[in-house]
């Protein structure tokens, strides 16, 4: 969803949710492996469940501050969580490790976020900072500065179709 709410800026705001399930099962009756080891392991039977539960929502400012200014700035959150569960029966026994549960293996992530663009004529900088906030790791904080400056600008789309119609020319300029 954006809102322009002048010529030069805008208001996002994005969400995004994925819910994957998987259920495997191995019920073959073939017994692989190339070994002739009575001691080698070999799978005769398994059976695994998998489900991942994904949430993302952002919402960003986009505009003009001044002539040669730009700002960026917004949230974020994300949360993850997943349950596992597995069955193995090998030549060895059942191996039945503990299940994984949606209220022990997850994750999330709060995060705010500035920039500030500067571009005129062929120098442009960028400024920026995040802060992070995790479920598990805790806080850090992320800083940077890009500045870069163009020598030559790019011919035009024009020119270079122009440049491809000559069957003379070897490679583009």
């Amino acid at each position: 969803l954006v809102l322009h709410l002048t010529r030069s800026s805008s208001l996002s705001l994005h969400y995004q949710y994925n819910d994957y399930r998987r259920d495997y099962l191995n019920d073959s009756g073939h017994i692989g492996g190339f070994s002739s080891d009575p001691f080698a392991y070999y799978t005769i039977y398994s059976h695994d469940t998998y489900q991942g539960v994904t949430h993302f929502g952002e919402l960003n400012y986009q505009g003009i501050i001044r002539r040669y200014f730009k700002g960026v700035a917004g949230v974020e959150y994300r949360k993850q969580a997943t349950a596992q569960d597995y069955f193995y029966l090998s030549n060895y026994g059942p191996y039945t490790p503990v299940p994984l549960g949606k209220d022990t293996a997850n994750a999330s992530q709060w995060s705010g976020y500035a920039l500030l663009l500067f571009a005129n004529k062929g120098l442009t900088a960028g400024l920026g900072g995040r802060f992070n906030k995790h479920s598990i790791y805790g806080s850090n904080q992320t800083f940077s500065f890009n500045p870069a400056y163009t020598i030559r600008k790019r011919r035009s789309e024009e020119h270079t179709s122009e440049l491809q119609s000559h069957s003379d020319l070897v490679c583009r300029l």
